[in-house]
Formats: C-alpha cells, sequence, structure tokens
C-alpha cells in the first residue's frame, strides 16, 4: 500500500535540516522499519504491507551535521488506498515542545554552568550519563549501602532505565531518548523519585549553577510535588514508543 506523508515544520525553527530524518510508522496490524525522510523535504510517498488502522508516529534523526536541531508542529499520514488518515500531534501534553518532556528539559537546562555560552552543545543525555557513573560507583561504596530502601531503589531504576533506554534506543538521538526516560518514568510514577537523588550526585553539584533546580532545595521540591500529582493516571505508552525497554526495574 501506498502511504502519503506531509510533516509541518514549526515556524519557530525553520532552519535546514543538517542531520537525517526518520519516521516510523505503527499501525494495529504491523509496523515499519526506520524511513528516511528526504531532507528539507515536506511531504513524500512510501510502499509498505498493510500497516491497519494506524496507530502511532515515531520521527527522530541521527544528530548528524552543525545544525540538527528539527521542531515539527504536525505529522499527517494519508492511506492512498483507503483515505485513512492519521494525524499526529506533536503539541502532545507528554511529547509536544509545550508538554511535559519540554518543561523538564527547560528544568534540566536552567543554571547549567556553560549553557549560556554552549547550550547548542549541551545534551541532557549527556550529564544523565555522567550521573549513572557516579550512581554506579555509589552503589558499590559503603555510603551507598548505608542509604535509603528508597534511595536504593530510585538509583536501581533509574540506571537500569537508562541503560534499557542505550540498549534498545540506538538509532534514537540523544532529544529522543531523553523523552523516552521522562516518557517512562512518567508512566512508571519514578520520575518524581529520580530527581532528589540526581541532585545529590557530585555531577549535578559541580555542573550546575546555585541558582538552579537541582541546587536549590525549594525550588527541587516543588518540582518534585507537581510531578507527584500525577501518581493517580494510568499513562500507557505503545511498544512502538518505548522501543522495547522493560516496563519496570525488577
Amino acid at each position: 500500500m501506498s502511504y502519503r506523508v506531509l510533516i509541518i515544520q514549526s515556524r519557530k525553527f525553520q532552519a535546514p535540516l543538517t542531520a537525517n530524518p526518520w519516521i516510523c510508522v505503527s499501525g494495529e496490524i504491523n509496523t515499519t522499519k526506520l524511513i528516511p525522510i528526504p531532507k528539507n523535504n515536506q511531504g513524500f510517498i512510501f510502499s509498505h504491507q498493510n500497516l491497519g488502522m494506524l496507530t502511532t508516529v515515531r520521527i527522530g534523526h541521527d544528530n548528524a551535521g552543525f545544525l540538527p536541531r528539527w521542531l515539527v508542529d504536525n505529522v499527517v499520514i494519508r492511506n492512498e488506498i483507503t483515505g485513512h488518515t492519521y494525524k499526529e500531534d506533536r503539541s502532545h501534553p507528554s511529547l509536544g515542545e509545550d508538554g511535559l518532556v519540554h518543561c523538564m528539559e527547560m528544568v534540566l537546562q536552567y543554571g547549567f554552568k556553560s549553557s549560556r555560552l554552549f547550550q547548542k552543545n549541551f545534551y541532557i543525555w549527556d550529564f544523565l550519563e555522567k550521573v549513572k557513573r557516579c550512581l554506579d560507583m555509589l552503589d558499590e561504596s559503603e555510603e551507598g549501602h548505608l542509604s535509603s530502601q528508597q534511595e536504593k531503589k530510585a538509583r536501581k531504576t533509574f540506571c537500569f532505565t537508562l541503560e534499557q533506554i542505550t540498549q534498545h534506543g540506538r538509532t534514537m538521538g540523544k532529544d529522543g531518548k531523553f523523552q523516552m526516560l521522562v516518557c517512562i518514568g512518567v508512566r512508571n510514577h519514578l520520575l518524581y523519585q529520580w530527581l532528589p537523588i540526581l541532585a545529590e550526585t557530585s555531577v549535578a553539584k559541580n555542573m550546575y549553577e546555585d541558582f538552579s533546580f537541582f541546587n536549590n532545595p525549594v525550588a527541587l521540591d516543588s518540582i518534585v510535588n507537581l510531578l507527584m500529582q500525577l501518581e493517580g493516571f494510568n499513562i500507557v505508552l505503545e511498544s512502538s514508543i518505548t522501543k522495547g525497554v522493560e516496563y519496570e526495574y525488577s
């Protein structure tokens, strides 16, 4: 079957994309592999076995080149045979540029010591990988053994989730991996538990200013309390989004 794709780029950032973009489309019957998107081309057609009723669309890129940033408002896909049309609104509360992922990105960028001069080179995922190495060493130390069970669980689930995303998200860019971490953390009701343990690491203290959320206990508590309000929600993520990442640490 033929599927027509229309990608509507955000007006907030319309510079030519230097990275190599891709799209993955899932339906009730089948899922495509990563399909290369023609650079700086809003519309194209691809052929695939019947996907069934379309359910999920993922887009991303490989972060190549000097200007890999890519902001997308909407993705529209139309089955040219049946006429069924699927629209993915990238401003969805969990995934959009004005939603939870974007808010968490702003929280983690605020007060980063070099973000004002080198923001384009700063990826939150790089910081999180440094934190994981720090937490791995802490778990092997005497201080780590003396931690509370809640702190141990938070460290282990964070490190486990990061490992899973690294393993299953090899084709994803660093921004995509961060997005997946936030979504899984919210779904598993762990994100609010992770922030305090990140803040306690030497990595956070060295990389963030005193006025950052990580170094301001009152501000950090306010973020944690807001995230705790999501405890009562049952959030479901399709497997095409989680890419095989385990549901939870066991």
